[in-house]
């Protein structure tokens, strides 16, 4: 491709315009010879990579004895365009012939090409059978603007072309380009020169470019207004190429899916250095550089195979440099649209280094200056991130060192801690346990593996655990009804591999002077637009006091256990479980229901509670009961409601009452919309919920 747009102008110059011209010569000596005006009609002509067709060749002597002549031709076939050159005109004035020599002072020419609409021009010629010869072009008209040309070509096959242009149309230039959809248009002016001698090629071209655009059909490239400068240098030797180009964008707006580009900070910048085997396949850039003001830079070298397909053999970013927020909202944000980072608060500034060999990583290095990361749907953020991160296969890269001044997850924040790691085979390991403060205890984490950093699919896997944390503090913090007692448990054996996150043990969860077991935890797509979670939960032996005793719910004693099984949440919602929530066989503790309690209940079930509505039983604040128990099956959007065992009269006994005065609290929905029964369970435990006058 290269080649094409270097070589071909002069190549097609030399193989067809000159021979036609020679051919003119030679008709111009016989109507000399003659002593008359004289025209042929030729028809066709032929050479190598050019035929003409419709040829015409005039020969005219003026009263001074000066010669002249003209050629027309219909139609006019290159080799490598698609479409002929039409309307051919070609006219000399101040013509001479000599036995070595052909010269035309004055040469004046005209045709219609492709695209381009009418191109014409005036210059000279002087062709020599020993030395140099020389055509020139000097006030060329093209695409809406001008351009001249100058070659120089000699006997032994060697030539120079010059060449300029101006204004140039560049909607009509596109037109011209074979296969090119979409519409472009502004102006563009260049300068190029090309030399070539034996088997070696010189070229170098600037082009400047004023108010572009451009429009693809599928509407995923797209410029406007843009303003740029070029700059081309480029050697071909035996058959490989190598050069360098350079590129500044210093207005406009450019997309380019997903990328959207403006040079707002300053004009952007890249360059490329670099060769080109086309007989090996392979492209070697052995200094590339991007530079975007204010926002991003990058640097190194990179090579690719070409055949059978491009293919990354090697990369090496020496250097980057990210400046938040602009680096994350111009690069990095429509890159990862569709995850969980796609809408955040950025600031401070990250840097880099990275080493490919085709698709594995051999070292990496990544630093960190007051780094923020916050979504702005407040699901998690980290705050003061500073430190580097190193990796370096086969070699020790030191100690990596990270501080952050807090993570925090939904309304769950940590205090400032620090992680030390150190390589360990494909990976990192931690060099000192980490303590994290999480309220007024921590989060304990003697191990971290970063595993298998050189697969793009790398994963890591923690143990952690939580020593207690104030309820009271826990919930203030979540906004909720404030609780007794203490939070604690164990993580053991977090791996996240292949885009899942999997808990490999039981996580223990300590709260309300009992405890959560929860199995089979399963995280899937944790980044993605949907992440699924799924698992099972036990709830052995929670205190109902604790639990209960903040909520407008209701104030109810004893001891709560049952189970969560085949929970399945989609985007953090339930879609599936089967659940059971009930005093735990056995349990022996004291178990007592307030008048607000039972009535909540009642509502959830659907069954009035008509023992309430009698003076006597008003008197009671609470009443004592046996057993209560309450369970769900969620499917397609309904809960399957069950309590304790079947009522006689029919429904189901959510509280079955014991003593004197004997209550019992009876529900008789069995199906119920899973989203109504949420918003009833938070219209009852907040503000709001019905209150027994």
């Amino acid at each position: 491709m290269a080649e094409r747009l270097l070589n071909g102008v002069s190549q097609r110059i030399v193989r067809w315009f000159v021979p036609l011209v020679l051919s003119v010569c030679a008709w111009v000596a016989f109507a000399r010879a003659g002593g008359l005006d004289a025209g042929v009609t030729v028809g066709a002509m032929a050479g190598p990579g050019w035929a003409a067709d419709g040829v015409v060749v005039k020969a005219r002597v003026g009263p001074d004895g000066g010669l002249g002549w003209s050629l027309g031709v219909d139609t006019v076939h290159i080799e490598g365009f698609t479409e002929p050159l039409r309307g051919v005109w070609i006219d000399c004035e101040r013509a001479s012939l000599g036995r070595d020599v052909a010269t035309c002072g004055r040469l004046r020419f005209e045709l219609q090409a492709a695209g381009l609409g009418t191109v014409r021009g005036e210059g000279g010629l002087a062709w020599r059978r020993r030395g140099e010869s020389h055509l020139a072009v000097e006030q060329g008209h093209l695409a809406g603007g001008t351009f001249g040309l100058e070659l120089r070509w000699g006997e032994t096959g060697s030539w120079r072309l010059a060449l300029h242009g101006r204004g140039l149309e560049l909607a009509r230039l596109a037109a011209s380009i074979p296969g090119l959809a979409g519409e472009a248009g502004g102006r563009l002016s260049l300068d190029g020169r090309m030399a070539a001698e034996a088997d070696t090629l010189q070229a170098s071209l600037t082009l400047d470019g004023v108010d572009l655009s451009y429009s693809e059909p599928t509407g995923t490239r797209e410029a406007q207004g843009v303003g740029l400068h070029a700059q081309l240098e480029a050697r071909r030797s035996a058959g490989r190429w190598r050069g360098g180009i350079g590129v500044r964008v210093h207005a406009g707006q450019l997309y380019w899916d997903p990328w959207y580009l403006e040079p707002a900070r300053g004009a952007i910048q890249a360059d490329l250095e670099g060769r080109l085997d086309p007989e090996a396949g392979t492209l070697e850039l052995t200094r590339f550089r991007y530079h975007d003001p204010g926002s991003a830079r990058i640097e190194g070298a990179l090579a690719l195979r070409t055949h059978p397909r491009m293919e990354l053999s090697r990369l090496n970013v020496r250097r980057m440099d990210l400046v938040l927020p602009a680096a994350y909202e111009t690069y990095l944000r429509p890159a990862l649209i569709g995850t969980v980072l796609d809408d955040l608060e950025t600031a401070g500034r990250i840097g880099g280094e990275l080493e490919l060999s085709g698709q594995t990583v051999t070292a990496v290095e990544v630093s960190a200056n007051d780094v923020l990361a916050a979504d702005r749907r407040g699901r998690f953020a980290l705050r003061g991130l500073e430190g580097v991160l190193r990796w370096g296969a086969g070699r020790d890269a030191g100690e990596s060192r990270v501080h952050l001044d807090a993570l925090s997850f939904y309304r769950l924040v940590s205090g400032a801690f620090d992680v030390r790691l150190r390589p360990r085979g494909r990976g990192l390991e931690l060099a000192s346990p980490v303590r994290v403060p999480v309220f007024d205890g921590r989060l304990e984490i003697d191990r971290f593996e970063l595993r298998d950093l050189a697969d793009p699919r790398a994963g890591w896997s923690f143990d952690a655990v939580l020593t207690p944390v104030s309820m009271p503090a826990l919930t203030h913090a979540l906004q909720w009804p404030e609780m007794e007692g203490t939070l604690s448990g164990v993580i053991p054996d977090v791996v996240y591999d292949g885009g899942v996150l999997r808990v490999g043990g039981a996580l223990l969860v300590r709260v309300f002077d009992g405890a959560v077991v929860v199995d089979d935890l399963t995280l899937e797509d944790p980044f993605g637009v949907v992440p699924v979670l799924r698992a099972d939960a036990r709830l052995r032996n929670l205190d109902l006091d604790l639990l209960t005793r903040r909520f407008r719910f209701g104030r109810i004693t004893g001891r709560l256990g049952g189970y969560v099984r085949d929970l399945v949440l989609e985007d953090w919602a339930p879609v599936r479980f089967d659940a059971w929530l009930g005093t735990p066989a056995g349990d022996r503790s004291r178990h007592r229901i307030s008048q607000r309690a039972v009535e909540n209940l009642s509502s959830l079930g659907g069954g009035p509670t008509a023992v309430l509505s009698s003076g006597f039983l008003r008197m009671f604040e609470s009443f004592s009961y046996d057993r209560l128990g309450l369970g769900c099956r969620l499917e397609r959007g309904v809960c399957t409601m069950r309590g304790v065992e079947p009522a006689k009269g029919g429904g189901y006994y959510i509280v079955k009452g014991a003593g004197l005065p004997r209550i019992d609290v009876i529900g008789y929905r069995e199906r119920v919309d899973w989203e109504r029964l949420v918003e009833r369970l938070a219209d009852l435990s907040l503000e709001g919920g019905p209150v027994v006058e």
